[in-house]
C-alpha cells in the first residue's frame, strides 16, 4: 500500500512538523512512503533530519556510485550542523564485472568488511549503498561474528593465535609489510597491516 504525504492538506505543515509525522509513521507502520519534490542536496537535509528522528540506521539506494558519493558529501555536511553522533557510511561495489575472473581489490574487501563491522555494532546512521553494492555477496553475519576480534592498546596475545588468526582470515605472511592484508613476524614482533586501513 502507498502513502502519499505530499498532498493539498500537508503542503503547508512545517519541515520539522513533516519530519515528526513521516517519523512516526516509520516506526508504527510497515507500508511504503513516498516523498517527493527533494532535489539535490535537500535530499541530504531531508534525510539526515529523518535519520536523527528516528534514531535507527537509514540505508540509502542509489542508482549509481558517483550519485553516491555525491549524497554522502552532502548527507556530512548536514550531520556536522546537527552534530549527529552515528557515523554516515559508504557501501562501495566491487567494481569489477560479474564475469570477470578477478578478485575484488584488496582495499575495497576492507571497506566493505569495515562497513558491515559498523552496521554489526550499531555505529552507522545513514548508510549509501548503490544498487551494484546492493546486488552483490556480503559475508553472512554469523560467520564475521565468528571472524572478528577485537585488539586493544595494552592487551597481550599469544604470538602464535595472532598468527593463526591472521592466516584464517585470509592474511599473507611475507617478510616485509607493504600492502594491506600482509603481515610479517620478527621475533615476539607481529607487524600487520588491515585491508580497511590506510597506513600499517
Amino acid at each position: 500500500m502507498n502513502e502519499p504525504l505530499v498532498s493539498n492538506e500537508t503542503v503547508s505543515v512545517s519541515f520539522d512538523k513533516g519530519i515528526e509525522e513521516i517519523g512516526k509513521h516509520i516506526i508504527q507502520s510497515s507500508s511504503k512512503i513516498h516523498v517527493e519534490g527533494l532535489r539535490d542536496s535537500s535530499r541530504a537535509f531531508f534525510l539526515t533530519h529523518l535519520a536523527q528522528s528516528i534514531s535507527r540506521t537509514v540505508i540509502v539506494l542509489t542508482s549509481n556510485h558517483k550519485i553516491a558519493e555525491r549524497l554522502v558529501g552532502d548527507l556530512k555536511y548536514f550531520a556536522d550542523f546537527i552534530n549527529l553522533e552515528k557515523k554516515i557510511c559508504f557501501f562501495p561495489p566491487w567494481e569489477i564485472q560479474p564475469y570477470e575472473n578477478i578478485s575484488p581489490s584488496l582495499g575495497i574487501m576492507g571497506e566493505r568488511l569495515e562497513v558491515l563491522r559498523m552496521c554489526q555494532r550499531e555505529e552507522v546512521l545513514l548508510l549509501v549503498v548503490p544498487v551494484q553494492s546492493f546486488m552483490q555477496c556480503v559475508i553472512p553475519r554469523q560467520e564475521l561474528d565468528d571472524r572478528t576480534f577485537s585488539v586493544k592498546v595494552g592487551e597481550n596475545f599469544e604470538r602464535e593465535f595472532l598468527e593463526s588468526c591472521l592466516v584464517d582470515n585470509g592474511f599473507v605472511r611475507s617478510s616485509l609489510v607493504e600492502e594491506r592484508g600482509h603481515f610479517s613476524v620478527r621475533g615476539d614482533i607481529v607487524d600487520f597491516f588491515p585491508p580497511a586501513s590506510d597506513r600499517k
